[in-house]
């Protein structure tokens, strides 16, 4: 079952309307009824507010779709749990740009870029995150 088909599921067992779940987790119908269809992927924060109403755990919601997951992935997912808040955050910064930059452009267009898409600021967060992780390290 796939993670549309289990959300559905959920709502139903929670005995919510779709409005009536949109409603507390703060998306329109046609919004929630996206994620339920399969036609739209709620982001992170959506999905932890689902998870909250429904009162169900990420593990519930995504079973199945774990059992797809390459050695690659899986090797990054347990290397991104073994990370602190802060390297978790710094994670989670990259990829939010990433995905905007993927999401906005084309990848031919854009598969030799690199950081470009990234500010200033965003720059001297990773600068200093690296930069702290590493004396983390070495006073270790």
């Amino acid at each position: 079952m796939a993670f549309y088909e289990r959300l559905k599921e959920a709502r139903v067992n929670a005995r919510l309307t779709q409005e009536q779940l949109a409603e507390k987790i703060g998306v329109a119908k046609t919004t929630l009824s996206g994620y339920e269809n399969g036609n739209r992927e709620p982001s992170v924060a959506t999905v932890a507010k689902l998870m909250q109403a429904l009162q169900v755990d990420a593990n519930h919601l995504y079973q199945d779709e774990m059992e797809n997951l390459t050695q690659s992935e899986m090797w990054h997912m347990e290397k991104y749990r073994s990370l602190d808040r802060h390297g978790r955050e710094l994670v989670q910064l990259v990829l939010d740009k990433e995905f905007e930059r993927v999401k906005n452009t084309s990848f031919t267009q854009n598969k030799t870029k690199g950081f470009e898409s990234l500010s200033e600021e965003d720059l001297e967060i990773i600068k200093n995150g690296f930069r702290d992780t590493k004396e983390e390290r070495e006073v270790v």
